[in-house]
């Protein structure tokens, strides 16, 4: 059962892990698969549209590395954080706020160091980078020509 290897990925507690199963397994009778889920430990539906979880992961992670900090590594906790993020945000606007924190030289200069869980940890923060309007730039990351779409 492909789906339950994905998700066991994911999700550790091997009864959250059934029922998550299941809930995904009745979602895809009832629809034309077009959207990938997860569920969250907390029991909530993650949908991320155009791309199989693992894809926009790890290319939201070689945005990370390209533009913050090409050393940082992608931990079981900066994964789960990732995929809640992309539950609440288009993964164009999750790269909208790595870029607009990259081009920022202060959070650069004071955060850049703190790694891939730190910056994904809550929706809020994510919401603040892409509102962020940067100040001093570090480069312009242009998704068309990086990611060709």
């Amino acid at each position: 059962m492909q789906i339950k290897k994905i998700l066991k990925q994911y999700i550790k507690d091997k009864d959250l892990l059934e029922i998550a199963t299941k809930k995904i397994l009745k979602e895809i009778k009832n629809k034309d698969i077009k959207k990938y889920y997860v569920i969250s430990n907390v029991g909530k539906k993650i949908e991320v549209d155009k791309f199989k979880i693992d894809e926009a992961i790890i290319k939201i992670v070689n945005v990370y590395n390209i533009k913050i900090q090409k050393k940082a590594k992608l931990t079981d906790k900066a994964k789960n954080k990732i995929i809640l993020r992309l539950s609440e945000f288009k993964f164009v606007d999750i790269v909208e706020a790595i870029n607009n924190f990259s081009n920022d030289n202060w959070w650069m200069t004071n955060n850049s160091h703190r790694g891939i869980a730190w910056f994904f940890h809550t929706e809020d923060r994510i919401e603040q980078f892409i509102n962020l309007k940067p100040k001093g730039n570090y480069g312009q990351f242009d998704q068309e020509t990086d990611f060709g779409f």
